[in-house]
């Protein structure tokens, strides 16, 4: 099931889908070398991530990144209705075990992020705009009846495995935090405009390079 969410002006999707991972692709996943990431913003932050952020071009995966390319592509062309084209510029897996979870966070030098969900229990992502629309030009709040996609600053996103979530790479997110014993699992990524684009000023070419850490 599709699932366009306009949370806040911004266009989030959210579907439900029955691609899973196998055996031997999960375990390919968790036997990669991760790494706790450490501060963020001041707060010790219990994310491990992967040394490999273009995990999505091993060849062992190479079915999950012909799908997340498949769902970028309906995003992009049929929902957003844009024509230039994108790469995915990088990739890689996010492990939290019991008591640990996401912080919040924007993802930097990308465009649209995604982020799917393998091995989850239970979870939630949370997009959080600090002000909802009706907020941005007044400090002050409205009194709320109810919370709906047009009065909220934030927004949870209940997830299961096999869901694909796609989002504007400039929304702050964050997790739950996981109260299971089982190791929650996702892989994220981003996209980066590979075209000519142009403005009322000028038209400039860009081209995009994935690279991993150290390259």
């Amino acid at each position: 099931m599709n699932n366009l969410i306009a949370i806040n002006g911004e266009p989030i999707w959210h579907e439900n889908t029955d691609f899973l991972l196998d055996e031997n692709e999960l375990d390919f996943i968790k036997n990669n070398e991760f790494y706790k990431s450490g501060l963020h913003k001041g707060y010790v932050d219990n994310t491990w991530l992967t040394n490999d952020i273009q995990l999505l071009n091993k060849p062992e995966l190479n079915r999950l990144h012909n799908f997340i390319i498949e769902k970028f592509n309906i995003y992009k062309t049929n929902l957003l209705q844009i024509k230039n084209n994108f790469i995915m510029s990088n990739s890689w897996a996010t492990k939290c075990y019991a008591q640990e979870r996401v912080l919040e966070h924007h993802h930097s030098n990308s465009m649209f992020s995604f982020v799917y969900y393998p091995q989850v229990d239970n979870d939630k992502i949370t997009f959080d705009f600090k002000k909802s629309k009706l907020q941005e030009s007044w400090n002050f709040d409205y009194d709320i009846n109810e919370y709906n996609i047009f009065n909220s600053a934030k927004w949870d996103i209940n997830v299961k495995n096999g869901d694909f979530v796609m989002f504007p790479s400039h929304i702050n997110h964050s997790t739950t935090l996981n109260k299971n014993n089982v190791e929650r699992i996702s892989i994220a990524g981003n996209f980066f405009i590979d075209d000519r684009v142009s403005s009322a000023e000028n038209t400039i070419s860009l081209k995009c390079v994935g690279l991993n850490r150290n390259e």
